[in-house]
C-alpha cells in the first residue's frame, strides 16, 4: 500500500543556504542564491550537503525558477497569505496581520510570530510524514511551564521547541529577563536566593514563576552579560563563520567577532544596535535603559549629588562596569497612560507586549494595559512606584514578598484586602487594604524591618517618630502612625502642659468636687490665672479628634433626626439604590462598563459622580446577558460604534450616544469597533490606515503608492515608474520624451540664465539617453535589473534600499541613483575568495 509523505516546498529548498558538505571530494555542483536570485556554481565535497544542490544549472534554473525566498523566524515560520506567498513587510509599517510583526533576517523581510502568540497556542501535533515521530516541547499556558508532546514530523505551530532549555527560555518560563537560566549550585540544582541567602556579585535574585508559582533565582546581570570575552563557539549546520558583536570593558564599545554558530555566551548580539542598547544600559534595573545623547549616540553622565541631572522619568544611577554614573528610566512609550512608563526590552527598545489575566506575563510592579490604538496589552507601571490609591496599603505575599495582581471586582485577595487601582477605569489593580490606613487617606509609616504599617499605642507618651501622629480609624486603643503633628493649645496651663478640650471646647473642672467635673487619664484640675478658671491640664497633647462614628460602615453616613442616628444612608447610590458592601465594609467601586459586580447589582455613578460602585437594580432586580447592558430597568443592547442607541451606556469602544447613534468624538476616527484619535502627520508623512508614513522618492520601499511622487508608483514594494517610462529629474517620463526634457533642462547656476540650443547633429538619440539613465557612473560596476520585469532599481542613498552585493550610485547622466554593482563574474570570484 502506498504511504504519503511530506516533502519540503520550493521555497523551503530554494532558501536554504549554501553547504559544501563534510566529505573529501570535489564535485562541481549548482545551488540558488536566494539572495540574488541567481545559480552559482561550487564544489560539493559528496556528503553532508543539502536540498540545494543541482547536477546542472539548467535544473537549478528550472526547479527554482520563480522562487521567493522564505523569511526565516526566530521561531515558528513567517505568515503566508491565502495564495501561499510570504506576504512582505518593512519595520515601522502595519502591513502584518494580528498576532505577527515584521522582522529582518539578516537578508529580507518577513511576517513572524510574535512571542506571546506563540507561546499563547496549544500543543500541535502536526500530521504524519516520514517513518517515525519525535518528542518536542510546548509551553503549556494552563501549568504555565514547558512540557513534551508527540510531534508527527510536518506541519504543527510554532509553540514547537527541540529542547526544554528553548522552550524556557524563549516564553520566560522560569529564565531570566536578561536572557540566560538562573544559577545552579555544585550538585545541579537551582539555586533559591531570599535576603538571607544571597547571590554571587555576577547575578541578581530575581523573581521568575515557575508552575503558576513565584520564586527566586540567581540570574545574571546585564554588567556580567557585558563583561564576558567573545566566544567564537563551534560549527554547526555551516562550515562558515558569521559576524556577531560582542561589548568590548576595555574600549566602552561594540566591537565585531566571528561566531561559528553554536556553543557561545550571552555576550553575542546580532546587530551592533541591539549590542549598544543592551550593553550601555547595563546599570539600569530591568524594564529601565539608558538615556542616550542624541547627537553622539553615547550615554549622559550625570552627578548623583544635583537633583536634575537627569531628565523627567529618569535617575542617576551608578555603572560599575564603566565606574561612572548614567541616566536610567523609561517613559510611556506611546503605548501606556500618561502617569505611568512601559517595560522597555533592552534588546530592541520596544515596550514589552503581554497577555491579560497571564500570570508572568509581566514582571512584578507591573499591570497589563491595553493600548487602543495599537489594539495590543502592554507591560505598564507607576513613574513613582504608586501601587494602591491614595492611603490604602499594598499587600505583598508572605514567601515572595512580592504584590499580588489582581482583576478589578473579582474577589481574588486575602481577607481585609481587596482589588483596587490607583489610576480610575482600570481592568487590573494589586491588592491593597479594603480600608483606608489613616483617617482622611493620610499618609502612614512603613516600619523598615517588617515593611509593614507602623502600629502604635494609642494615648501612649512616645509611640511614633517626629512627624507623625497614633491615630486610627476606627475605636481602637491600637493605631497607625499617620503623618501630621497633633494640634495642641497651652491656653493657661502651666509651661510645656496643654489643655483639655471637649467638643471644640476647653473643659472645666472641679477641685473640690472631682466625681461631677473629673479630668481624664494624664490630667489634673489647676487653676489658670489667665482664664480665672480651673481647667484640666497634662503634660501629653491631645490626640487628634476622630470622626463621629453612627453605626454605618465605612465611606457611609447616618441620617440624623433630631441629631440622632436612625438609618444608614445608600452609600452615594442613585435613585434610593443601596450599594453592594463587601466584606471590609465598604460599597463595592467598579469600573463602568465591565461585568464586575455582583448579580443584581450594576455599576453606577455615585451621586458625587467622583467614582462609580455597584449599586441594585432601579426595579426589579435583573440579570443581563454578557452582551447587553443593564439601565433604568432594562437590559439594552451594547452597540458598537456606528450602530443605534438610546443611552451612552449602551456604547463601546469610546464612543458615546448622539442622535440615537454610538458616534466617535470630532476629534476621533472610527477603526473598527474602536474610536482612535486622529494623528497628526508632519508635512512630509501621509495618513495610511491611520498611521503617519513617510513620503517616499523612488526607488525607496513603499506601502501605497500615495507615498510617492506624483508621477510614480508603488511597485513591488517601492516607488518606481510605470512600464515604458523612466526617471529624469526626479520625475517619470516617458522614454520618447527624454530628448525633450534634456534639452530644457534650466542653465545651471553661475552662468548666463538662457537655456542652451542644442542641434540637430548635438542631439542624442532618446535611446542612447535611456541607455545612459540605466547605466552606472563609474564603468566597471553595471546596474541592477529587475528579474522580472527588467527594469533598473532607482534607489535613495539614505537608505539601504539595493538588495546584497549592490550600492546606490549615481547613473552616467549623474542626474539620479540606481542600484550598482560587480558583474556577475567578478562576484563569482569574489565569493570563492571568500
Amino acid at each position: 500500500m502506498d504511504q504519503g509523505v511530506c516533502c519540503p516546498k520550493k521555497q523551503t529548498i530554494c532558501s536554504q543556504p549554501l553547504r559544501v558538505g563534510d566529505c573529501t571530494e570535489n564535485v562541481k555542483r549548482y545551488w540558488y542564491n536566494a539572495l540574488s536570485r541567481q545559480c552559482q556554481m561550487f564544489e560539493y565535497t559528496g556528503c553532508q550537503g543539502n536540498d540545494n544542490n543541482f547536477e546542472t544549472i539548467l535544473d537549478c534554473q528550472n526547479f527554482c525558477k520563480n522562487a521567493i525566498p522564505e523569511p526565516r523566524c526566530v521561531q515558528g515560520q513567517a505568515y503566508k497569505d491565502t495564495f501561499g506567498n510570504f506576504v512582505q513587510c518593512h519595520l515601522g509599517a502595519a502591513a502584518c496581520p494580528p498576532n505577527y510583526e515584521c522582522s529582518f533576517d539578516g537578508n529580507m523581510y518577513g511576517c513572524c510570530p510574535t512571542k506571546a502568540y506563540t507561546c499563547s497556542l496549544n500543543a500541535d501535533h502536526g500530521i504524519q510524514c516520514g517513518a517515525g515521530t519525535t518528542f518536542k516541547y510546548f509551553y503549556n499556558t494552563q501549568t504555565q511551564n514547558c512540557e513534551s508532546f508527540q510531534f508527527f514530523g510536518c506541519d504543527g505551530n510554532s509553540n514547537n521547541f527541540p529542547t526544554r532549555e528553548n522552550c524556557e527560555e524563549y516564553c520566560g518560563v522560569g529564565g531570566c529577563p536578561h536572557g540566560g537560566l538562573p544559577l545552579r549550585d555544585h550538585t545541579g540544582q537551582l539555586m533559591v536566593c531570599s535576603s538571607q541567602e544571597s547571590c554571587p556579585s555576577s547575578h541578581e535574585c530575581t523573581t521568575v514563576f515557575v508552575s503558576s508559582n513565584t520564586i527566586n533565582r540567581c540570574c545574571p546581570t546585564k554588567a556580567h552579560i557585558c563583561s564576558l570575552p567573545p566566544l567564537q563557539g563551534t560549527y554547526c549546520g555551516s562550515s562558515r563563520h558569521v559576524s556577531r558583536y560582542y561589548f568590548n570593558i576595555v574600549t566602552g564599545v561594540c566591537s565585531t567577532f566571528q561566531y561559528s554558530g553554536c556553543d557561545g555566551n550571552l555576550n553575542n548580539f546580532i546587530s551592533l544596535s541591539q549590542c549598544n542598547n543592551f550593553c550601555l544600559s547595563n546599570a539600569c534595573p530591568a524594564g529601565t535603559i539608558v538615556y542616550i545623547d542624541p547627537n553622539d549616540k553615547m550615554p549622559i553622565f550625570c552627578n548623583e549629588a544635583l537633583k536634575n541631572s537627569c531628565p523627567a522619568n529618569y535617575e542617576c544611577t551608578f555603572n560599575a562596569l564603566m565606574n561612572n554614573y548614567v541616566c536610567c528610566g523609561s517613559t510611556d512609550m506611546g503605548v501606556c497612560p500618561e502617569s505611568e512608563r512601559a517595560y522597555v526590552n533592552a534588546m530592541d527598545l520596544s515596550p514589552r507586549e503581554c497577555m491579560i489575566n497571564m500570570e508572568g506575563s509581566c514582571p512584578s510592579n507591573y499591570l497589563c494595559r491595553f493600548n487602543l490604538q495599537r489594539n495590543k496589552y502592554f507591560c505598564c507601571s507607576s513613574q513613582n512606584g504608586q501601587t494602591c490609591p491614595v492611603g490604602k496599603f499594598l499587600y505583598r505575599d508572605t514567601r515572595s514578598g512580592q504584590p499580588i495582581r489582581c482583576t478589578i471586582g473579582k474577589e481574588m485577595c486575602p481577607d481585609g484586602y481587596s482589588c483596587q487601582s490607583y489610576l480610575k477605569g482600570s481592568f487590573q489593580g494589586f491588592c491593597c487594604s479594603a480600608t483606608s490606613i489613616c483617617p482622611d487617606d493620610g499618609e502612614f509609616l512603613i516600619d523598615d524591618s517588617s515593611q509593614q504599617p507602623r502600629i502604635c499605642t494609642m494615648g501612649a507618651f512616645v509611640s511614633c517618630p517626629n512627624g507623625y501622629t497614633c491615630r486610627a480609624v476606627h475605636n481602637s486603643n491600637e493605631g497607625f502612625c499617620c503623618k501630621g503633628v497633633q494640634v495642641s493649645y497651652n491656653d493657661g496651663c502651666p509651661p510645656g502642659n496643654y489643655v483639655y478640650m471637649m467638643n471644640n471646647a476647653i473643659a472645666n473642672c472641679d477641685p473640690f468636687n472631682p466625681p461631677n467635673a473629673p479630668c481624664p487619664a494624664g490630667y489634673t484640675c489647676q487653676w489658670s490665672t489667665a482664664n480665672q478658671r480651673y481647667q484640666c491640664c497634662g503634660s501629653r497633647p491631645l490626640p487628634l479628634p476622630e470622626k463621629k462614628k453612627d453605626g454605618c460602615p465605612p465611606s457611609q453616613i447616618a441620617f440624623l433626626d433630631q441629631e440622632l442616628p436612625r438609618a444608614c444612608s445608600a452609600g452615594g447610590c442613585p435613585n434610593n439604590q443601596v450599594a453592594f458592601i463587601g466584606l471590609a465594609g465598604d460599597p463595592e467601586k467598579c469600573a463602568t462598563g465591565a461585568a464586575n459586580c455582583p448579580t443584581g447589582y450594576t455599576c453606577q455613578k455615585t451621586i458625587i459622580g467622583e467614582h462609580s460602585i455597584c449599586c441594585t437594580n432601579r426595579l426589579t432586580p435583573q440579570e443581563c446577558t454578557s452582551e447587553k447592558v443593564y439601565h433604568d430597568g432594562l437590559c439594552l443592547k451594547r452597540a458598537d460604534p456606528g450602530e443605534p442607541c438610546i443611552n451612552t451606556i449602551q456604547c463601546t469602544g469610546g464612543s458615546s450616544c448622539e442622535n440615537h447613534l454610538c458616534e466617535c468624538a470630532k476629534t476621533m476616527v472610527q477603526h473598527g469597533k474602536y474610536c482612535q484619535a486622529i494623528p497628526k502627520c508632519a508635512q512630509d508623512q501621509i495618513l495610511l490606515d491611520g498611521i503617519c508614513q513617510n513620503r517616499l522618492q523612488i526607488g525607496e520601499r513603499c506601502l501605497s503608492s500615495r507615498q510617492c511622487p506624483e508621477t510614480s508608483y508603488c511597485i513591488s514594494g517601492r516607488c518606481n515608474c510605470k512600464r515604458g517610462e523612466i526617471e529624469f529629474n526626479t520625475k517619470c517620463i516617458r522614454e520618447e520624451d527624454i530628448e525633450e526634457a534634456v534639452v530644457n533642462l534650466p542653465a545651471t547656476a553661475g552662468k548666463m540664465k538662457y537655456r542652451k540650443k542644442v542641434t540637430t547633429a548635438q542631439k542624442p538619440s532618446p535611446k542612447s539617453k535611456a541607455a545612459l539613465i540605466a547605466k552606472c557612473y563609474q564603468n566597471t560596476l553595471v546596474a541592477y535589473r529587475d528579474p522580472v520585469s527588467d527594469r533598473v532599481l532607482f534607489c535613495s542613498p539614505l537608505s539601504r534600499s539595493c538588495p546584497s552585493g549592490f550600492s546606490c550610485q549615481l547613473n552616467a547622466l549623474k542626474q539620479q541613483f540606481i542600484c550598482c554593482g560587480q558583474p556577475e563574474s567578478r562576484r563569482g570570484a569574489i565569493q570563492n575568495r571568500d
